[in-house]
């Protein structure tokens, strides 16, 4: 299993405590924002060195991770935004990974489905470019709502859109980064979800999502709408679930696991450790943890 964990920003103690810990991979950040390593500033000297500090400790890179908005209702940054995209689909094999894991984000002013049609005209040229240069692209499906009523940002958040949207543009260069922890939230079985579509996963977001069904009771789905949040609850959670490392929810891993075994999955499997409980002092414990836990699913070559 090439297991691994996000990193928003690259440095070498981070990778020597990935090879400390047992993993294989990092999934880090290659964007323009955030500190990340940043594909326009990079020289392939600077690359090169960072490369040989992954291949010193043995870990690679799982997913380059370039989470900006190519349907920026911005026209300024919506062309910024898909120049850089082109060229990271253009370089992305520096960095030993053919998969950019991103986000589909939209005009969250309008319908989802009125994305539709802008998604086709700027993803069709942008799968023509992926297949051209054998690159994947991975979307993540966590919904990033907010405020209320609740506006969706990223609009490749349910199964019903992950089909609408690969319709559109037919491309197998463009898949999933599944990460089942939102599913579970948002009230979807997460073993269906993955049974429809594990042909179009290229990355695996292992987080987990316990549920509170007491407050749940109290709350309803649309989340404590009185006082503070209760100190359970994450930072951007509505007080009745909350984001775990593997094992510590009510993701169903044995039976995920099971369908990507059928299916001969090789990607990545990379935690994303978001869990309030391991955090500060007790973030590296928790990936302990969570690396344990999904080691146990590593099966052996024979």
């Amino acid at each position: 299993m090439n297991l691994g964990f996000v990193r928003h920003r690259y440095d070498e103690k981070c990778v020597e405590m990935a090879r400390d810990i047992g993993f294989n991979c990092i999934e880090f950040f290659v964007e323009y924002e955030n500190g990340a390593l940043d594909i326009d500033t990079l020289t392939d000297k600077d690359i090169e060195k960072v490369m040989n500090k992954l291949s010193e400790c043995g870990i690679t890179v799982g997913t380059a991770c370039c989470s900006i908005n190519l349907l920026d209702a911005d026209l300024k940054k919506r062309e910024k935004n898909i120049a850089y995209m082109r060229k990271m689909i253009e370089n992305v094999g520096k960095f030993g990974t053919n998969i950019i894991s991103t986000n589909l984000w939209g005009n969250s002013e309008i319908h989802p489905a009125q994305n539709i049609p802008l998604f086709k005209e700027i993803y069709s040229p942008i799968a023509e470019l992926c297949e051209k240069h054998g690159v994947l692209i991975a979307f993540e499906n966590c919904p990033h709502y907010g405020g209320f009523p609740a506006k969706v940002y990223n609009l490749m958040y349910t199964p019903e859109m992950w089909g609408v949207f690969f319709d559109t543009v037919p491309s197998k260069a463009l898949g999933l980064e599944f990460d089942p922890s939102h599913l579970v939230w948002l009230g979807i079985d997460e073993v269906s979800a993955l049974k429809g579509f594990v042909e179009r996963v290229y990355a695996f977001h292992a987080k987990d999502t316990e549920i509170f069904t007491d407050k749940l009771n109290q709350y309803g789905t649309l989340g404590r709408q009185i006082g503070k949040p209760p100190e359970y609850a994450p930072s951007r959670g509505p007080g009745w679930w909350r984001y775990r490392i593997p094992g510590w929810g009510q993701v169903k891993w044995r039976e995920l696991f099971k369908i990507f075994y059928d299916a001969k999955y090789t990607g990545p499997v990379i935690i994303e450790h978001e869990d309030p409980v391991f955090d500060g002092e007790l973030h590296v414990q928790g990936l302990k943890m969570g690396h344990d836990f999904l080691r146990q699913f590593d099966v052996p070559k024979i």
